[in-house]
């Protein structure tokens, strides 16, 4: 049997497939929750451990940063003097990108968001590492050391200036076990660093690999997708304040200069403004 329809009945229909297709595939979309009964995996010592494997993008706003005195201490260290001032004249201040990259990585390797209790002990793994940049296996020894003597001189080993220093301090081999035998500073990651970059890219830059034998952290797993997520929410929290400053909601590019950063893309002259 042979039914006639006209045109607008034809087109009724099919829009009411579409929408039942589209409404039917939206209901469809399977949601994530947290499973923290898995391993935690090896590069974290803080709550991030247990997360599911399965991460999707949409979940990495877990690792944001959570601004704290330790944050301000050490994006103000590193992008200023002080990091040259720490380091004997030895490192110069790191730019935004690859100040951001750096601590981005710290968040995932210590597992706090706030980088609060920089002491902490690796979960799994064996506990191999520890601290601020959970310093291992030969590295580890060295750490302990220091430590201790902090901790005789009533420093807190949370707090970020006996981290900072002693990852200054370790990188330019005064905890080397013995001449010839750099821990890491061997690598000259820190001065080989490139000169731009995205806050993601040198995250993964600083992270490296241990199979590769690239990098300043080299874990086994690297985990790129969260310390990138990580940089990105340092870098958006301080934005283009520049040296020494902290969160700017302006999203001003470094030092004297008050252009938003698509002005600087585009070249766009500077407008001067009364602050």
């Amino acid at each position: 049997m042979i039914v006639s329809t006209s045109p607008n009945s034809v087109l009724r229909r099919l829009s009411t497939g579409v929408l039942l297709c589209l409404a039917s595939s939206l209901l469809s979309v399977p949601t994530w929750s947290p499973d923290r009964s898995s391993q935690a995996y090896s590069d974290s010592a803080g709550p991030f451990g247990g997360l599911s494997p399965s991460l999707t993008t949409m979940d990495l706003s877990a690792f944001a940063m959570v601004p704290s005195a330790n944050t301000d201490f050490i994006w103000n260290a590193l992008t200023t003097n002080k990091i040259t001032e720490m380091s004997g004249g030895k490192l110069q201040p790191f730019t935004p990108d690859q100040a951001a990259g750096l601590m981005g990585s710290w968040i995932v390797e210590t597992g706090q968001t706030d980088l609060g209790k920089l002491d902490v002990v690796e979960k799994g793994n064996n506990n191999a590492g520890r601290g601020l940049s959970q310093w291992s296996h030969s590295r580890r020894g060295p750490y302990e050391a220091a430590r201790a003597q902090a901790l005789k001189k009533g420093q807190d080993p949370n707090g970020a200036q006996f981290q900072l220093q002693y990852f200054v301090d370790e990188y330019l081999g005064k905890h080397d076990p013995a001449p010839g035998k750099s821990l890491i500073g061997w690598t000259k990651v820190l001065e080989n660093a490139p000169a731009k970059g995205s806050p993601q890219a040198f995250a993964e830059y600083y992270t490296g690999s241990a199979q590769k034998g690239s990098g300043y952290f080299r874990p086994s797993t690297p985990h790129n997708d969260r310390r990138g997520a990580a940089a990105a929410s340092v870098k958006a929290h301080y934005g283009f304040a520049g040296k020494g400053a902290k969160a700017n909601p302006l999203n001003l590019t470094p030092q004297t200069d008050n252009r938003p950063a698509w002005m600087v893309e585009l070249g766009i002259p500077e407008i001067k403004v009364p602050w």
